[in-house]
């Protein structure tokens, strides 16, 4: 009998090619899974190669074995490939990672064109409704990487991010979703510079000669309310009303009210009153008073094509049935420019 008759037959079994098959289309998903969520994590470094890495060490670790025992590879990995039980720890292990790609999410945070003085990048991540999901996170040069994998997910989550040093800047979504690459977040680069508007909230002469003066009974006045979706805004003091919109805790509001064009706004007062045909000197008299007493009256977070809604009642005593509306409801928008007047008038 010829020695190639002796040999056993080195034609690959059905089982071989199958487990093979599914070994090369479990390899690539599971590096690109690896490299979507726990590449950061394990090295702190956004690594493009990590499972290739722990691949080549795995060729290494053989390479020593097949050295020292004088193993061959090639023919192992053969027999393991064509064995019954490796198709077994095969489809176990693809219905355990296949519900994890389904449920596996991740958010990391990397430090990115952060100025000379910004040497420390503080963050926050805030759920839908405001409440704080993850606070204290701290991005540094010699930490210049945060974040971890999210497990379990069973849909996406709404978060929002916010930084809290240096607090000139906007926040933004990092909403993360399950069996998608993780979200990355490059700060303070990702984040749109702050936007603040200056809204004046002005009576027309109609309703200005109205309002009660200094020593009038205490019990009549007009009682503005401002809503900001189901968020409602009580306001006194109709003849001084300057509202800032944008981020409440980067707002200097003395400094953004001083950046107001108060000549601008005095002649757009006056032109206004006698348009609604004032004497001259009644028009003066309302634009100068209106003028020097506007003053700041809050923050609201709103950002550019926000809706307002504006509504006065005349209030007589401490009953609803004592509330007379007069004015709106009007809806108005924050608009482009830095500076705009809303005028607050009486409904016909």
């Amino acid at each position: 009998m010829s020695d190639e008759a002796a040999k056993p037959s080195q034609t690959p079994s059905p089982t071989f090619w199958l487990n093979l098959l599914a070994l090369c289309a479990l390899a690539p998903t599971a590096t690109v899974w690896f490299q979507s969520h726990f590449a950061p994590y394990f090295t702190e470094v956004v690594v493009v190669g990590g499972a290739f890495t722990l691949w080549a060490l795995a060729r290494l670790v053989w390479s020593v074995v097949e050295l020292a025992k004088e193993v061959d590879v090639k023919d192992a990995s053969r027999r393991a490939l064509s064995q019954p039980e490796t198709t077994r720890i095969l489809l176990a292990g693809a219905v355990v990672f296949g519900v994890l790609w389904w449920t596996t999410g991740s958010l990391y945070f990397e430090l990115a064109g952060a100025g000379e003085g910004d040497e420390r990048v503080k963050l926050e991540v805030l759920r839908a409704d405001g409440s704080p999901y993850r606070t204290g996170i701290e991005l540094s040069s010699d930490a210049p990487l945060a974040g971890r994998p999210i497990f379990w997910m069973t849909g996406p989550l709404a978060l929002r991010c916010r930084l809290r040093a240096p607090a000139d800047r906007e926040d933004r979504d990092c909403s993360v979703r399950p069996h998608a690459r993780g979200v990355r977040i490059r700060a303070p680069e990702m984040f749109a510079p702050v936007e603040h508007h200056l809204i004046r909230l002005v009576p027309t002469g109609a309703l200005y000669v109205k309002l009660p003066r200094d020593g009038d009974p205490a019990q009549a006045h007009y009682a503005l309310t401002l809503r900001v979706g189901e968020r409602t805004f009580p306001w006194s003091d109709l003849r001084k009303g300057v509202l800032i919109t944008g981020r409440a805790d980067s707002a200097d509001v003395e400094a953004l009210a001083r950046r107001d064009d108060r000549r601008a706004f005095g002649e757009e007062l006056e032109a206004s009153f006698r348009a609604q045909r004032f004497p001259e000197e009644e028009a003066k008299r309302m634009t100068a008073t209106l003028g020097l007493a506007q003053r700041p009256w809050g923050t609201l977070e709103l950002k550019r094509g926000a809706e307002l809604e504006l509504r006065i009642e005349h209030v007589t005593g401490a009953h609803p049935e004592d509330r007379r509306l007069i004015f709106g409801p009007q809806r108005e928008h924050v608009g482009a420019d830095f500076a705009q007047t809303i005028w607050l008038g009486v409904n016909p």
